[in-house]
C-alpha cells in the first residue's frame, strides 16, 4: 500500500536485470586508499579481498585474505601496501609483483583499524639487518597508550 504519497520499496522499485541480487542489509565495510605515485587506488571488494585499479578502471592486480581487511595503507613509494585485519594480522604486498611479501599473523591483539607507514632509516636497517624480529616492530603496544 502506499503511506502519505510514498510507496513500499517493492512497489516503487523493481529489478533491472533477472540476474540482479537483493542488497544485503549487513553493514559494508568500505575501505580504499590511492597510491601517493600513480594513478591507482587499492579498495576492499567483498570480506578479504583487495583489488588494486587504475584510474582508468583497469584492473591491475588483486589479493585475497582469510580474515576481513580493515584497513589500508600504501608505502611512500607506491610499491607496496599494507592491509590490517579483523584478527590483527597485517600483510604487506607488493603490488608490482602481485605477491604477498610479508604477513605477520596476529601482530596485534585487536583488529587493526588505522595503519600509517612509517619511513625511518633506523627501522629500515633494523628490518633489513633482522636483528630485531619483526614480532618485536609490530609488537601490540595498546596497553601502554590506551589504559583500561
Amino acid at each position: 500500500g502506499h503511506w502519505g504519497g510514498t510507496c513500499m520499496a517493492s512497489q516503487c522499485f523493481r529489478r533491472v536485470h533477472p540476474d540482479d541480487k537483493a542488497l544485503s542489509s549487513e553493514p559494508v565495510r568500505r575501505l580504499a586508499a590511492w597510491c601517493p605515485t600513480m594513478d591507482v587506488l587499492a579498495f576492499v571488494v567483498g570480506e578479504g579481498v583487495i583489488a588494486v585499479h587504475r584510474l582508468s578502471w583497469v584492473k591491475l592486480v588483486h589479493f585475497e585474505e582469510s580474515s576481513p581487511v580493515s584497513a589500508l595503507c600504501w608505502a611512500p613509494d607506491g610499491r607496496s601496501l599494507a592491509s590490517g585485519h579483523d584478527d590483527g594480522t597485517l600483510n604487506i604486498f607488493d603490488v608490482e609483483s602481485g605477491e604477498t611479501s610479508s604477513t605477520t599473523p596476529k601482530a596485534h591483539s585487536a583488529p587493526i583499524t588505522s595503519l600509517t607507514w612509517v619511513t625511518n632509516t633506523s627501522r629500515s636497517k633494523w628490518r633489513t639487518d633482522s636483528s630485531v624480529p619483526i614480532e618485536e616492530l609490530c609488537k601490540d603496544r595498546t596497553s601502554q597508550i590506551l589504559v583500561p
